[in-house]
């Protein structure tokens, strides 16, 4: 099935609260599971000190911390650079772990299933590629970003033009690097599930998600700014329309819109082949 065909707002919408209503346990566990360990990645790596403990779905905290001055320890210490350091790759690892779980939790659901709880824990098989993928989806995005910003420097600062026309033509400098990244990030934006559910290689999940994207990125785009607006919608309705607080709304949010991407994905190439859990599990 083609992109355009394949990502549909609505249907994968559908799909995705047919699923959630059908088995929401399992569902919404993971979810919550899976975005804890994600925002948990996400606040140590913030510059305010702060560790996050549950986060918003958009990249928002919903609680947070400031770790108290243990045994002594001051704050930029180089012991406390270290452990910090470790506690990054540490969760780093359990996100790419869970992540891969997470996905097959989905697809499992999608494909009429019944989600085990162990599916969450499953990604050891496919932890290798998943962090190749993530390194590489890391890599891609670093290099896009210096090749711009260093242009940008360039035409900017050594061509000596004056401070205030730097300044005023600065906003103008960031737009190729804004226009770059979303290039790029659309064109890996299946990468992580063709690693899992199609059990490709960072290499081939590279080569399939970036020939899928070609010449639908407009078509992607719409899509996932549709996404986020289902996302904001299901979280202001979870938090103030049904008063169940921000947890669950982000919860659901999550467990909606990861879904229906999923089940997009399932559309487009081979579905036979997705949702693949290993026999020990």
């Amino acid at each position: 099935m083609e992109l355009d065909q394949a990502f549909r707002l609505r249907r994968s919408l559908d799909a995705a609260l047919t699923e959630l209503r059908r088995v929401p346990g399992v569902l919404l566990g993971s979810a919550l599971v899976f975005a804890t360990v994600d925002g948990a990645l996400a606040g140590s790596e913030d510059d305010d000190g702060g560790e996050a403990i549950l986060v918003e779905l958009g990249g928002g905290r919903t609680m947070s911390f400031d770790p108290p001055d243990l045994f002594g320890i001051v704050a930029d210490t180089p012991m406390l650079i270290a452990l910090s350091c470790v506690a990054v790759v540490v969760v780093f690892f359990l996100r790419t772990w869970l992540e891969v779980g997470w996905l097959r939790v989905q697809a499992d659901a999608l494909h009429g299933r019944t989600p085990r709880w162990s599916t969450l824990w499953s990604g050891a098989d496919r932890l290798r590629d998943a962090l190749l993928w993530k390194v590489l989806e890391w890599g891609v995005g670093l290099g896009v970003f210096a090749l711009v910003a260093g242009g940008v420097f360039l035409a900017l600062v050594v061509g000596r033009l004056p401070g205030v026309v730097v300044v005023l033509l600065l906003p103008l400098g960031l737009l190729p690097m804004v226009v770059g990244a979303a290039y790029v990030h659309l064109g890996m934006s299946m990468g992580m599930h063709a690693v899992v559910l199609h059990r490709c290689s960072a290499r081939e999940a590279l080569e399939r998600s970036w020939a899928w994207a070609d010449g639908h990125r407009w078509h992607l785009l719409w899509y996932r700014l549709g996404l986020g607006a289902a996302w904001l919608f299901t979280g202001i309705v979870g938090a103030v329309g049904l008063w169940v607080g921000t947890l669950f709304a982000s919860t659901a949010s999550r467990a909606v819109t990861d879904t229906a991407f999923t089940r997009c994905f399932l559309d487009l190439d081979d579905p036979d082949r997705a949702g693949a859990v290993p026999k020990s599990v």
